[in-house]
């Protein structure tokens, strides 16, 4: 979950986008207050957007001040104080930052191995501190990373699963009851009932890496309608997954990591 969400400011109104700016600048004052001004250089639009949405359901809105920029003193910025939620997705962003160098440890190519070997002692740091200001986050993102990384070694894993552990992770960060978790749950896989698997020449790269970062992105989506629809659901969690074992067993064998079919089958590189 880091450089997925970004706001797209042609279609925003001026006043959403400066309230996305405030959020956004509000998080870089917590992480160099917290941590370093090295955990600032981390900050990204997703925890923005994640920041947004735990205000969003929270109680007493956000109240909105403005102060200099610490890197740019000629400009003034809005920056939201005092609440739990900015300050819950700093840790959570540390968090987060943590067991993705450890996956571009174990990963990555020798550069991003060399980057992450040289950030990883002050990143260490700064998470047992996260680990210990939010535990929640903890429990819930590194649950989720160690899922994710036992889903990448497995040639049988579909896309429902790897969507799973990001819903979940959410879910319980967004402290989430059990009816908008199963809620947020539903929707990921329903509207991946159907979907194929047509790897090309049999490897993971095309199409399936894209269609794991749209999984992901579905997940959070997921979770935004489960804060304000999961009173309205008709269809139950134990419902999908019994069509998704019937779509799989109904769906034909060419679609099914095959590589015989769908774009393994039409695409051709060198026409």
């Amino acid at each position: 979950m880091l450089g997925y969400v970004r706001a797209f400011k042609p279609e925003m109104k001026v006043k959403d986008y400066e309230l996305y700016r405030g959020v956004y600048c509000s998080l870089c004052r917590v992480l160099g207050r917290e941590y370093s001004p090295l955990a600032q250089l981390f900050l990204s639009y997703d925890f923005a957007f994640a920041a947004l949405l735990r205000l969003s359901v929270a109680e007493g809105g956000c109240r909105f001040a403005q102060k200099r920029c610490p890197y740019n003193p000629a400009k003034k910025c809005m920056i939201c104080g005092g609440r739990s939620e900015i300050e819950l997705c700093a840790h959570a962003l540390i968090i987060t930052v943590y067991y993705k160098l450890l996956d571009d440890l174990h990963d990555r190519g020798a550069l991003h191995k060399l980057v992450a070997a040289l950030l990883y002692p002050a990143v260490s740091l700064m998470h047992r501190k996260a680990a210990r200001l939010a535990p929640e986050a903890e429990r819930a993102i590194g649950g989720a990373m160690k899922e994710q990384a036992a889903a990448e070694t497995d040639p049988e894993c579909g896309l429902d699963r790897a969507a799973d552990p990001t819903a979940k992770a959410l879910g319980e960060l967004f402290a989430m009851g059990l009816g908008q978790i199963g809620y947020a749950a539903e929707v990921a896989m329903e509207h991946h009932l159907g979907l194929t698997c047509d790897p090309i020449g049999g490897l993971v790269q095309i199409p399936c890496i894209e269609r794991n970062a749209v999984a992901a992105m579905r997940a959070i989506n997921a979770l935004s309608l489960a804060n304000f629809l999961s009173e309205t659901s008709k269809i139950s969690f134990d419902t999908v997954v019994h069509t998704m074992y019937e779509t799989g067993r109904d769906l034909n064998r060419v679609y099914r990591e095959t590589a015989e079919g769908g774009l393994a089958k039409n695409y051709h590189p060198d026409k």
